[in-house]
């Protein structure tokens, strides 16, 4: 009896762990004489479209080439469900958000380990490879750069034509300096009406990189307070836009309570038709029409700066195609799981992604001969935004003495939105301890090489 029991219950363990989410069999497998590819992704915006190409693709190139991607979208919890696969040894064939520590373990294989894929590589160059490699220090290529995400102010051209904000053509016009910002945010505003110049979602991790930050760089050309041309900080370029949020504070002119909402619901709040403005990225555009759809009319413009005539290039933040898993190779071969890889890295794939406004190419050219055929309300839009940006490179670490815990998006969520300390005072005191903090954390890291982090001839200035 003994014996059965322990076969029965070894027979429902295996069960388990078999059909279990994260004992769930992820990776390289065959059907027959079909390789099924895994492919994991955290774009749950575009699952139906990518869902509907991945389709097409097993019906065709899939079928006669003998393979299948079996693709996956795991959505917010995808962190939580690789660190679970990675763990458990079994990660999937090919997925995003690969680490360095995996490329030390063996997990990954380097793409320019493989002739196969040189040409395939050379299509990139430096330009747009290193951005998305800069974690690995071998000098190999693990991934390439897929998408962007850029930046700027969605509006309410409802509110705007009411509040009187338009040209001579009764055109909608968007502020273009900080201070113009500040005067339609007020003009904007009714509370017997529930109606606000702007929305501020202070609780939202993300809200001081969009709301400030990046505004801050196409104002003044710093990102996050560094210079690249000089490899020094200097946090200045924060104090007008954050004063300038402190103003519409002070005025009456933001959705009150910005200090218990996150993002999600701020963008609900847009999309019934209730705010004149918000900071927005280009992955809005599928919130607005798909998750909350929004009920008014609503463009997009670039962000405003503090001078109307003085701007930098905007922010690009690259995203990178996936990563391979050295165990899927070790099942099937690099060729068939480089075959999928290169198709979800396509053009022609990349241009389905467009055209439906999920995606913008990491390349404004790949897109280029179509841009105006996407009738997706404020893709176009942000696409121009997307030509006059650049890829935000990593600024040099640094260990700024008595700001432990208190980095800049810290500093303005807490302090400068409470009004805990003075801005101009606080900001130059940060820059002080940051510029520091430079050698102290080269001497504790002696393999962090300087010229990763410094470009004398860096210039984003928007001639």
């Amino acid at each position: 009896m003994k014996k059965k029991l322990c076969l029965t219950m070894a027979a429902l363990l295996t069960a388990s762990l078999v059909l279990g989410g994260c004992g769930k069999q992820e990776s390289a497998s065959t059907e027959g004489d079909v390789a099924v590819i895994s492919l994991w992704t955290n774009n749950s915006h575009s699952k139906s479209v990518v869902t509907e190409e991945v389709n097409k693709w097993n019906e065709t190139v899939g079928k006669e080439k003998g393979i299948k991607i079996e693709y996956v979208v795991k959505g917010d919890d995808y962190a939580n469900q690789l660190a679970l696969a990675d763990n458990a040894d079994n990660l999937p064939d090919i997925f995003l958000q690969g680490t360095a520590k995996m490329a030390e373990e063996g997990k990954l294989v380097a793409l320019s380990d493989y002739p196969e894929a040189a040409d395939f590589l050379a299509e990139y160059g430096d330009e747009y490879l290193k951005p998305t490699n800069i974690a690995f220090k071998d000098d190999k290529y693990y991934t390439v750069t897929k998408d962007t995400v850029t930046y700027g102010l969605v509006y309410n051209k409802d509110m705007f034509r009411a509040a009187g904000i338009v040209d001579e053509n009764g055109e909608p016009t968007p502020p273009k300096t900080y201070e113009e910002m500040v005067e339609y945010a007020k003009r904007l505003t009714n509370p017997e009406k529930k109606e606000y110049g702007i929305i501020f979602p202070v609780k939202w991790s993300g809200w001081t990189t969009t709301d400030i930050v990046y505004p801050a760089l196409v104002s003044g050309g710093r990102n996050s307070g560094y210079d690249r041309k000089t490899g020094t900080f200097d946090y200045k370029d924060i104090a007008p836009i954050m004063k300038a949020i402190m103003q519409i504070k002070h005025d009456g002119s933001c959705y009150p309570g910005g200090e218990m909402l996150d993002n999600d619901p701020a963008r609900a709040q847009f999309s019934e038709g209730r705010i004149g403005m918000k900071f927005s990225g280009s992955y809005d555009v599928s919130v607005f029409i798909n998750q909350f759809p929004a009920k008014c009319d609503w463009g997009v413009a670039p962000y405003p700066s503090e001078k109307a005539d003085v701007r930098y290039m905007g922010p690009s933040i690259y995203s990178n195609g996936g990563y391979i898993s050295k165990k899927a190779v070790e099942r099937v071969g690099f060729e068939k799981v480089f075959e999928v890889y290169k198709w979800f890295n396509s053009k022609e794939l990349a241009r389905t992604r467009y055209l439906a406004g999920m995606d913008l190419p990491y390349k404004f050219e790949l897109v280029a001969d179509i841009a105006d055929q996407c009738e997706v309300n404020g893709w176009k839009e942000f696409a121009e935004i997307s030509q006059q940006a650049h890829n935000v490179p990593a600024n040099l670490p640094s260990k700024p003495e008595g700001f432990s815990g208190r980095p800049i998006q810290v500093l303005c969520s807490t302090e400068f939105w409470y009004e805990k300390s003075d801005i101009d005072t606080t900001l130059a005191e940060y820059t002080k301890a940051c510029n520091e903090g430079i050698q102290p954390f080269l001497d504790e890291n002696p393999d962090y090489d300087v010229n990763d982090y410094v470009d004398p001839e860096w210039d984003i200035s928007i001639k």
